[in-house]
């Protein structure tokens, strides 16, 4: 019988960096289920109010899963018990559910940002016949912004969907 596990954000599972070295926030075994629960980007635990206002952030990161640099707020890693080097492993992503508010940002081209993810997920939307609620989610995963061009005050801003992203 599978179990059903809920791993949300706190100092035990929060870091900012991918590594195999990083000590497991769960074990659990093939089959098992994780809900996950995550911060916005900025490590926020509540909504921001406007840009450049404070608001309250996760602080409590332990030292080794601190990284030099900024990183978004991940949670795990999840261990899978009696998994092998070199074996398959499989992840069934069941529902995606965004929070209630959220925040990113994009230093100054931030209208050009909205247009191509908005755009994008228009495109997410009818492609794959999904909510854009759902678009928004998985846009959040796998979705690149890349800057074309600033030139005489234009800004130019992709959105780029990776080949086979979401089949």
């Amino acid at each position: 019988m599978s179990n059903i596990y809920f791993l949300k954000p706190n100092s035990d599972s929060l870091h900012s960096f991918f590594s195999k070295d990083l000590e497991p926030a769960l074990a659990i075994n093939s089959g098992d289920t994780v809900n996950f629960q995550t911060l916005d980007s900025a490590w926020g635990l509540e909504k921001r109010t406007a840009l450049g206002q404070p608001r309250k952030k996760f602080t409590e990161i332990k030292p080794n899963r601190q990284s030099h640099e900024f990183g978004h707020a991940l949670v795990g890693p999840v261990y899978i018990n009696q998994a092998k080097p070199g074996q398959t492993l499989e992840i069934k992503i069941n529902e995606v559910i965004p929070g209630s508010w959220g925040w990113t940002s994009a230093g100054g081209l931030d209208q050009a940002v909205w247009i191509a993810l908005n755009e994008m997920l228009d495109l997410m939307s009818s492609l794959y016949h999904i909510s854009r609620t759902e678009a928004y989610a998985y846009a959040s995963m796998v979705v690149d912004l890349r800057i074309t061009q600033i030139v005489n005050f234009s800004k130019g801003v992709h959105a780029i969907l990776p080949f086979n992203a979401l089949r």
